[in-house]
């Protein structure tokens, strides 16, 4: 049971952090190298958007499955919170990543903010996996 839940945190760990690298690594692209950066990015970051609003959405039925135990859990209040936060800086990160499509001149100041989002992700990614690990070593 525990080495299964290892290899989860690690493969969370692993997969989020690569996804909020991404743009990180954009920095030292030649202008003809960004478009096709943005597609591959696209298709690796709007999964990871899909999966994470269906844990929003798990843990809301888990609520409602045993609202009794949950509405006090501060365990499961945090996660979601979390992820939520997490799910929401996705959603802006997409946002930039349009706009980039548009117009992926590497002048556009838009980087910066692409590049700003994908370190708030990697630290919520890596708080998330921390408070993981915690909760479950003490317990």
């Amino acid at each position: 049971f525990f080495s299964s839940r290892r290899r989860h945190t690690r493969l969370l760990t692993v997969t989020g952090v690569q996804t909020c690298a991404l743009p990180i690594c954009a920095r030292g692209l030649a202008a003809e190298e960004r478009p096709r950066f943005l597609r591959e990015f696209g298709t690796v970051h709007r999964p990871v958007i899909g999966a994470l609003g269906v844990l929003v959405l798990s843990g809301l039925g888990m609520l409602l499955s045993d609202a009794e135990t949950y509405l006090t859990s501060w365990i499961l209040w945090t996660k979601l919170g979390l992820f939520a936060v997490l799910l929401a800086n996705g959603y802006l990160v997409t946002r930039v990543e349009r706009a980039l499509e548009a117009n992926p001149a590497p002048s556009n100041p838009m980087w910066g903010r692409f590049r700003t989002g994908a370190l708030v992700s990697m630290a919520l990614w890596l708080v998330i996996t921390l408070f993981g690990v915690i909760v479950t070593s003490a317990s």
